[in-house]
């Protein structure tokens, strides 16, 4: 795959989060955009490693 078309996928996928919290009316901010792009187990552990550090 090219990095073009990495680039582009992973637009679509930012794109579609977006257009997912704005249907559903949740607040648009980082931490939303992180828990949908990132999954609720990676938010999760890097919330455990901050309150750790």
């Amino acid at each position: 795959m090219s990095a073009s078309e990495e680039v582009t996928q992973l637009l679509r996928k930012c794109k579609k989060i977006v257009t997912a919290m704005d249907v559903l009316d949740e607040e648009m901010t980082m931490d939303n955009f992180n828990l949908h792009f990132y999954g609720e187990e990676v938010m999760q552990k890097k919330e455990e490693e901050s309150q750790i550090g």
